[in-house]
């Protein structure tokens, strides 16, 4: 669980400095992972050349359907009979604390039937059929007209999953806004490692009438890289919406959930449709347009500063193209840009796994700026017509 802190202390560094002051931070990092293999290298450089296992088999323990167990052996990527060294046995692990049923995973060596041979042994920490998520944030900003400065923002969702067939689980879940969600996620359906994940969501409240579909796909390149493609509608009696995005991500960090080292690489582009409609009186009927078109990157970088320890610095810029329709006429186009830049620090106050039980308490600092321009392309803006029915 982490209890993020947003200070105000960061106010008081000067803007031109703190661009310069971050990609310091970050360089520093870039040069981390060459400082460390080149240190194993010279210490034990015979270890990571030798080091070789050959599975004899694989086991998995710490679960009971034979389907989670198949779906934990794809995402491994190992098979029985291969040799594999540590750096290979480490990021299937990594791969499989991924999924979204599974709180921890660790392996295991076991003698095999000969000298050399292994039982690789797989031990999963398995989270519950039934969850309750809790998150909580407050934000403050040197200029704030929405008047949410310091406000303190909560969520609980109450949910359940429950495995369907041999390669995935159904899900649902409600939070405190009544916000109802179900889903069903099917695993390796587009080869090993690979998923497909569509939900459908609602808003219980009996003045709300939206309804709204998800899709999620993915599938990795390499070892520690993967392309995504989310995708969503939504539909209600004056809007409706429509978003799709193609991400690639490298992820080489060390816990999917609160990592302490390596770096997350990310590059986007992203189509959103907004079309609204709405009667009045009369017969006249009032009908806009809009559509944007964005790309983005990140680059976020952690580093341990000690056993309990970590900082972590992030860079991320994008521009967005937008454009408004009214009626049938084109009224304007917007160029819009977003450069962020942020760093954080974060104190393990708790982490023991104990009994089948895996806690972890954080407590975490971050600070951040951001800056954004639009203008609009050339000052283009044509009045729309307007008739008796409606604008044209």
């Amino acid at each position: 669980m982490t209890f993020p802190f947003f200070p105000p202390f960061f106010r008081s560094l000067p803007r031109r400095s703190l661009p310069l002051a971050l990609l310091v931070f970050l360089s520093s990092f870039s040069l981390l992972p060459a400082r460390l293999a080149a240190q194993t290298r010279e210490g034990d450089a015979t270890e990571v050349v030798t080091a070789r296992f050959l599975l004899e088999a694989i086991s998995v323990e710490g679960v009971e359907r034979s389907a989670t167990r198949e779906i934990v052996l794809q995402e491994s990527r190992l098979v029985v009979g291969s040799e594999v060294d540590e750096e290979q046995l480490r990021q299937a692990i990594y791969r499989i604390r991924r999924l979204p049923f599974v709180i921890d995973a660790d392996f295991s060596l076991r003698k095999g039937s000969e000298r050399g041979r292994y039982e690789l042994v797989i031990e999963i920490e398995m989270a519950s059929s039934v969850f309750l998520e809790l998150e909580g944030f407050s934000t403050w900003r040197r200029s704030d007209f929405s008047g949410n400065n310091g406000r303190f923002f909560d969520t609980e969702r109450l949910g359940g999953r429950l495995f369907v067939g041999a390669r995935g689980y159904a899900f649902g879940s409600i939070d405190n806004n009544k916000n109802a969600q179900l889903g069903y996620t099917q695993f390796h359906l587009f080869g090993p490692g690979s998923y497909l994940s569509v939900a459908l969501d609602k808003n219980l409240d009996e003045t709300s009438d939206v309804y709204g579909m998800s899709l999620s796909a993915g599938r990795p390149i390499t070892a520690r890289q993967s392309v995504r493609l989310v995708g969503r509608l939504a539909n209600s009696p004056l809007l409706d919406t429509s978003s799709a995005a193609l991400e690639w991500a490298f992820d080489s960090t060390d816990d999917p959930f609160l990592p302490t080292q390596g770096a997350i690489l990310s590059a986007s582009t992203g189509f959103g449709e907004s079309k609204l409609t709405a009667s009045f009186g009369d017969g006249f009927t009032f009908r806009s347009r809009s559509e944007a078109r964005s790309i983005s990157s990140l680059v976020r970088v952690y580093r341990p500063l000690s056993v309990r320890q970590s900082v972590w610095g992030e860079v991320s810029g994008g521009v967005t193209f937008n454009r408004l329709e009214i009626g049938s006429t084109l009224v304007g186009k917007s160029t819009s840009r977003l450069y962020s830049a942020g760093l954080g620090y974060s104190l393990d106050l708790l982490r023991s796994s104990l009994a089948g039980s895996h806690n972890d308490l954080r407590f975490a600092l971050r600070a951040a700026y951001s800056k954004q321009r639009t203008g609009s392309d050339s000052g283009f803006f044509v009045a729309p017509k307007f008739d008796d029915d409606g604008w044209n």
